[in-house]
């Protein structure tokens, strides 16, 4: 007999790891049950695949866990509630006595093993009748990328505090998640996971400077984001460059940061997010004069845009969910229409540079109904670039 084939018989297969059973690596719940339980559950889950992964030395050895807060599922946003959620998943770290947690930074990254990310969103429950919100998370190794871990479960709490946080509040575009119908473990890929990691916690120490009006260090982590980001994340850098400028009353320098976001826009993604918004059941812009005033600003430097680089434009108009689908098409479609009128003024008048639908609530992202800053995001107009037909 082989030394190894005896330790594999006595106490070293115990502490080695000399097989490794075949595990599931995802958990699923469809029992709806409160935020605190649903978040509680999906953090156990996780944490106990975390454990298994370092074998049966990581039972008795802390793991280090940065926890990227949890986003909406379709606009990729943070909101309120995400704390809440980061809250109770360090509470079950705690509890167990085997993670070392952190929320995702520049600097937790350096030292951390794991990285736990997840997204939250209303969906269609396999056997409710109404949509509720479902968390979906995975724990990912931070070394290689492996998927170690993923977890789902569904929400029974109607009216979760999901404002946008600061940083995405202000910012002057979201990004719709192109990967939304696909379950979460499935579009994961630990090869993008590498790339984007570095950029993903600076922009959250970032967001975190900005959400503390420390608008300078914004500024400068917006740029520091930028040498590590993927085209898809430098929109995020420089929404965040242009707001964080703007605050500092570098005006210039924000109007810049706009043209570059607007110039990646066009190149990088079929539909342009810009985020202008409107008050319930009506075509009034929604924000305050501030927000409003931007708003002008944004759709003047498209129309500059248009005009140098002979770009179409086509704009969906959309509502949030309360009323018809008849008054909803006709309210989305009126949106519509009143950012074509201004697009049509600055290019002189010519009216078949820009067309205009409406799509009513078909294509809601948050989807709550509840008519108010929760759900602002429904109530929107998407730009998509069509070639030019004269």
């Amino acid at each position: 007999m082989t030394l190894r084939f005896l330790l594999c018989l006595g106490l070293g297969a115990w502490l080695s790891g000399c097989s490794h059973p075949v595990r599931d690596v995802h958990q699923t719940h469809l029992q709806p049950v409160s935020l605190q339980q649903a978040t509680q559950t999906v953090a156990s889950d996780l944490f106990a695949r975390i454990r298994e992964d370092k074998g049966m030395l990581g039972r008795f050895t802390e793991q280090s866990v940065a926890i990227d807060p949890i986003t909406d599922r379709y606009s990729q946003e943070q909101v309120a509630v995400s704390e809440e959620m980061t809250a109770y998943i360090k509470a079950v770290g705690t509890a167990l006595r085997m993670a070392k947690l952190s929320v995702l930074s520049a600097q937790t990254l350096r030292s951390s093993q794991y990285v736990i990310q997840g997204t939250l969103g209303l969906e269609k429950h396999p056997k409710q009748p109404n949509k509720l919100y479902h968390l979906q998370a995975v724990a990912l190794n931070v070394r290689n990328g492996e998927l170690v871990a993923s977890a789902d479960a569904w929400i029974d709490d109607k009216h979760l505090r999901y404002q946008a946080l600061p940083e995405f509040n202000d910012s002057p575009m979201y990004l719709v998640n192109k990967q939304a119908a696909r379950p979460l473990a499935e579009s994961y890929s630990a090869a993008r996971f590498l790339m984007d990691v570095q950029a993903t916690a600076l922009l959250n120490d970032a967001g975190q400077a900005y959400r503390r009006k420390r608008y300078a260090a914004a500024r400068d982590l917006y740029r520091q984001a930028g040498t590590h980001a993927t085209a898809e994340q430098m929109l995020r850098v420089y929404a965040g460059l242009y707001m964080s400028q703007l605050r500092l009353g570098q005006a210039a320098a924000a109007e810049q940061a706009f043209e570059q976001l607007l110039a990646l826009s066009f190149a990088q993604r079929d539909v342009l997010t810009l985020k202008i918004l409107f008050k319930v059941d009506s075509e009034v812009f929604y924000g305050d004069a501030l927000a409003q005033q931007q708003y002008q600003q944004w759709l003047r430097k498209m129309t500059e845009y248009m005009t140098k680089n002979q770009r179409c434009l086509h704009i969906t108009g959309h509502s949030s969910r309360t009323g018809s689908a008849e008054y909803n098409d006709a309210l989305s479609l009126a949106r519509a229409n009143r950012i074509k009128s201004v697009l049509d003024a600055g290019l002189g008048g010519d009216t078949a540079q820009v067309t205009a639908e409406g799509r009513g609530f078909r294509e809601n992202l948050i989807g709550s109904g509840t008519d108010d800053d929760r759900d602002s995001l429904d109530r929107r107009v998407e730009f998509s670039v069509p070639a030019c037909v004269r």
